[in-house]
Protein backbone atom coordinates (compact mmCIF):
# COMPACT_ATOMS: atom_id res chain seq x y z
CA UNK A 1 0.00 0.00 0.00
CA UNK A 2 0.98 3.87 -0.23
CA UNK A 3 1.93 3.31 3.64
CA UNK A 4 5.04 1.67 2.74
CA UNK A 5 4.18 -1.50 3.59
CA UNK A 6 2.08 -4.71 2.34
CA UNK A 7 -1.04 -3.92 4.27
CA UNK A 8 -4.26 -2.23 3.08
CA UNK A 9 -6.98 0.21 4.20
CA UNK A 10 -4.65 2.25 6.74
CA UNK A 11 -3.52 -0.69 8.25
CA UNK A 12 0.61 -1.20 9.32
CA UNK A 13 3.09 -4.09 9.43
CA UNK A 14 4.74 -4.23 12.46
CA UNK A 15 8.77 -4.99 11.93
CA UNK A 16 10.56 -7.42 13.81
CA UNK A 17 12.74 -6.73 16.57
CA UNK A 18 15.30 -9.87 16.05
CA UNK A 19 15.42 -13.59 14.78
CA UNK A 20 12.93 -14.20 17.47
CA UNK A 21 10.14 -12.09 17.01
CA UNK A 22 6.58 -12.94 16.15
CA UNK A 23 5.68 -13.36 12.69
CA UNK A 24 4.09 -9.99 11.79
CA UNK A 25 0.15 -9.16 11.46
CA UNK A 26 -1.59 -6.34 9.60
CA UNK A 27 -3.28 -4.01 12.30
CA UNK A 28 -4.00 -0.85 13.09
CA UNK A 29 -1.35 1.95 13.92
CA UNK A 30 -1.15 2.30 17.87
CA UNK A 31 -3.50 4.88 19.27
CA UNK A 32 -2.03 7.85 22.17
CA UNK A 33 -1.37 5.35 25.18
CA UNK A 34 -1.04 1.90 23.40
CA UNK A 35 1.67 0.23 23.37
CA UNK A 36 4.26 0.50 20.26
CA UNK A 37 7.29 -1.48 21.34
CA UNK A 38 5.27 -5.26 21.99
CA UNK A 39 8.33 -6.75 24.12
CA UNK A 40 6.55 -10.10 23.99
CA UNK A 41 6.13 -10.49 20.39
CA UNK A 42 9.25 -8.51 19.75
CA UNK A 43 8.07 -6.07 17.47
CA UNK A 44 7.53 -2.33 16.80
CA UNK A 45 4.19 -0.76 15.88
CA UNK A 46 3.75 2.31 14.15
CA UNK A 47 2.05 5.07 15.86
CA UNK A 48 -1.15 7.14 14.45
CA UNK A 49 -0.66 10.19 12.66
CA UNK A 50 -0.08 12.84 14.94
CA UNK A 51 1.54 11.05 17.59
CA UNK A 52 5.19 8.96 17.86
CA UNK A 53 6.73 6.26 19.66
CA UNK A 54 8.54 7.31 23.06
CA UNK A 55 10.83 5.10 22.96
CA UNK A 56 12.66 6.30 25.80
CA UNK A 57 9.78 5.73 28.66
CA UNK A 58 7.21 3.96 28.71
CA UNK A 59 6.94 2.71 24.57
CA UNK A 60 3.56 3.66 24.26
CA UNK A 61 2.82 6.33 21.45
CA UNK A 62 2.21 10.27 22.73
CA UNK A 63 1.16 13.41 20.98
CA UNK A 64 3.43 14.57 19.05
CA UNK A 65 4.94 18.15 20.51
CA UNK A 66 4.70 21.53 20.08
CA UNK A 67 7.26 24.05 19.06
CA UNK A 68 9.43 24.95 22.49
CA UNK A 69 8.80 22.18 23.74
CA UNK A 70 12.10 19.71 24.41
CA UNK A 71 13.20 16.82 22.14
CA UNK A 72 15.80 14.35 21.72
CA UNK A 73 14.87 13.68 17.35
CA UNK A 74 13.14 15.54 14.89
CA UNK A 75 10.21 12.53 15.05
CA UNK A 76 8.61 14.06 18.64
CA UNK A 77 7.93 17.02 16.79
CA UNK A 78 4.83 18.24 14.94
CA UNK A 79 7.28 20.69 12.91
CA UNK A 80 9.17 17.94 11.86
CA UNK A 81 12.19 20.12 13.36
CA UNK A 82 14.33 19.59 16.61
CA UNK A 83 17.07 22.31 17.36
CA UNK A 84 19.02 22.34 20.56
CA UNK A 85 17.00 20.00 22.14
CA UNK A 86 13.65 21.56 21.30
CA UNK A 87 11.28 21.68 18.68
CA UNK A 88 11.70 24.37 16.09
CA UNK A 89 9.74 25.84 13.05
CA UNK A 90 11.13 23.89 10.14
CA UNK A 91 12.92 26.07 7.95
CA UNK A 92 11.76 25.77 4.14
CA UNK A 93 14.43 24.82 1.81
CA UNK A 94 16.22 27.11 -0.36
CA UNK A 95 14.56 27.08 -4.05
CA UNK A 96 17.18 25.54 -6.59
CA UNK A 97 17.86 28.64 -8.30
CA UNK A 98 19.33 26.33 -11.45
CA UNK A 99 15.70 26.65 -12.78
CA UNK A 100 15.31 30.61 -12.84
CA UNK A 101 16.08 32.88 -15.27
CA UNK A 102 17.72 36.17 -15.45
CA UNK A 103 15.63 39.01 -15.38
Amino acid sequence: GDNGTLCEGGLVCPLPLGETADAPTCRAPAAIGEACVLLEAMQMVACASGTYCDTQSERVCVALKANGESCSDADECASDACDEDQCTEREEEPADPSWQTCP
